[in-house]
């Protein structure tokens, strides 16, 4: 095993697709992970440490779906 690894994973809104691209699953390519998407977004809590950032993805219009997470970063 590695320790210590480090992978570049990246989430894109496209269009209404919000993906992820990882080197490591399929092929390098785009997967999408939630369809219909209308809101994508990521800001930043804390300018001190640690250092949090909040993510918000939204899904649908009729009701909207909207789901949030706080993610407390160890190297940002």
């Amino acid at each position: 095993p590695i320790c210590n690894a480090t992978y570049t994973v990246t989430y894109t809104r496209t269009g209404s697709n919000f993906t992820e691209t990882d080197s490591r699953y399929n092929g390098g390519a785009a997967t999408t992970l939630v369809s219909n998407v209308t809101s994508f977004r990521v800001t930043r809590q804390s300018l001190t440490s640690p250092t949090t950032l909040l993510v918000t993805l939204t899904v649908g219009t009729s009701p909207a779906v909207t789901r949030s997470v706080t993610i407390y970063c160890r190297n940002l």
